[in-house]
């Protein structure tokens, strides 16, 4: 026979936890909310006309220690990265976090939110924890669906983690019904169907079978690209039409190439991601970025002219020349440049205007192409002086030391001194994050989520008061 205290002990005890779970409820959906997902976000028009597209490429990017919610730093270097060159759209492989948890799902939407056109295919580690998929769903997107936004190519994103064999063939039978045959064919996807790295599809769950679908219909709908993740590093492998890339080196813990491995390149112990040139031809070329070597950077100087500054190598430690768009203006109108920039010195952009729109570039500026209301317009390209340039971000490093000078004094001192030369350091700052035409939303969006969890903080604290005197108010009144 129970007593009225072991009783009144386990009242206590029962509608404590209930008042916890509802609280953690209360929580989840006030910091969770119900974002609009990722792939909706970051919609925006690509432009009509041009004759090349860039699109960042990278994977497995989630923490070492799978618990934790912050990535590691490379991972915010290649997001800056990406932010800076502001391709036309981003595509992730997989393992974008550590077990899918909500508040996981909330810092890689923070982190990617200001990009332009996010498409990500879920891993493995996406989906360890209880609800991931839901999480994945309300914060990232579908898991399988098709992107035709590319003139001349179909992208496809498959998940090949979660489905049993029969309900992987349909599915994958389903998207390729729906891509055509006039447009060349990405897949997207987080498993290796090749080259060989011992962490493949075809060593997981039903993987023979899941294989076996890729590879017939890869070779039905000849296939020119695949892009998978997984193994974490970079590898390559080319089956007659189809390249069949690995890019595993965003952020997670690196992987040593095995042996046996019949890929055509491994390249291992580097993070890295790529940034593709996709043609409406149904061509494409790539190239490789080392991201802890050199600097990305793109300084605006007035609103008609911006310095961009690339030294980053790729992961042949060669100088790696990218694509980068810029917006600018001429006073009337508003444009945005997409020019090819070589690894090393300092090159500048300058809008003239006109009719054809004049822009002036440096030596190191190549293919440029100008877009205005979201489609190709013609533009007679000018040569400039290198020397312009080089003018210019001498100007810049100045600023910034003058600025770095000032911070360093009294705070009487500083406060006389810093009005003339932070200004324009402000100014340049601000000005280069907007111009790659990502930075700026980033941050309103990261403020937008700063501020809802602060109002979701003020929730939960009032429902866990109002929780916990209910509790006590209905024990009183039963003992």
């Amino acid at each position: 026979m129970v007593s009225n205290g072991k009783k009144s002990t386990l009242t206590y005890t029962v509608l404590l936890l209930i008042v916890l779970g509802i609280t953690l409820q209360a929580a989840q959906l006030s910091a969770g909310g119900s974002p609009n997902p990722l792939i909706n976000e970051t919609r925006t028009g690509i432009p009509e006309g041009l004759d090349w597209y860039p699109v960042a490429v990278f994977g497995d990017n989630r923490p070492e220690w799978t618990h934790y919610v912050k990535y590691p730093s490379v991972f915010y270097r290649i997001v800056d990265d990406m932010k800076t060159l502001n391709p036309v759209a981003v595509i992730g492989t997989g393992d974008h976090v550590g077990e899918g948890r909500p508040q996981q799902y909330e810092e890689l939407y923070r982190t990617l939110s200001g990009l332009s056109n996010v498409w990500l295919v879920p891993g493995n580690h996406d989906f360890h924890w209880p609800g991931s998929h839901t999480y994945w769903h309300d914060y990232i997107g579908p898991d399988n669906y098709i992107i035709k936004s590319i003139p001349g190519w179909t992208f496809i994103f498959i998940d090949a983690v979660t489905s049993n064999a029969t309900l992987f063939n349909q599915t994958v039978k389903d998207l390729f019904s729906q891509a055509g045959t006039a447009r060349s064919i990405a897949i997207v996807t987080h498993y290796p169907v090749e080259p060989w790295l011992n962490h493949n599809l075809n060593q997981t769950d039903a993987g023979p079978e899941k294989q076996a679908t890729m590879k017939y219909y890869i070779h039905k709908y000849n296939v020119s690209l695949v892009l998978e993740g997984h193994w974490h590093g970079y590898a390559e492998k080319r089956e007659g039409t189809t390249l069949y890339i690995v890019t595993g080196g965003a952020g997670a813990p690196l992987y040593h190439a095995p042996s046996g491995s019949d890929a055509d390149k491994i390249i291992e112990g580097l993070h890295h991601y790529l940034v593709f040139i996709f043609y409406p031809n149904g061509t494409y070329t790539y190239t490789t970025v080392y991201p802890e070597y050199g600097d990305l950077r793109v300084v605006k100087v007035n609103e008609s002219t911006v310095l961009i500054h690339n030294t980053r190598l790729t992961l042949e430690r060669k100088p790696a020349t990218l694509p980068f768009r810029v917006d600018l203006s001429d006073g009337s109108a508003n444009y945005t440049v997409l020019a090819l920039v070589d690894s090393g010195k300092p090159e500048a952009i300058t809008l003239i205007g006109g009719n054809p729109v004049e822009v002036g570039v440096t030596s190191g500026v190549h293919k440029v192409q100008v877009v205005h209301n979201n489609s190709r317009i013609p533009a007679k390209i000018l040569r400039l002086d290198d020397k312009y340039a080089a003018n210019l971000w001498s100007q810049y490093q100045n600023s910034k030391k003058n600025t770095e000078t000032s911070t360093h004094q009294t705070p009487g001192q500083q406060s006389k001194t810093a009005t003339g030369t932070s200004t324009s350091h402000t100014t340049a700052t601000r000005s280069s994050t907007g111009s790659n035409g990502g930075q700026t939303s980033s941050t309103s969006t990261s403020s937008m989520l700063i501020t809802r969890e602060g109002r979701a903080g003020t929730i939960i604290a009032v429902l866990v008061l109002a929780l916990f005197f209910a509790t006590i108010a209905v024990v009183k009144k039963h003992y």
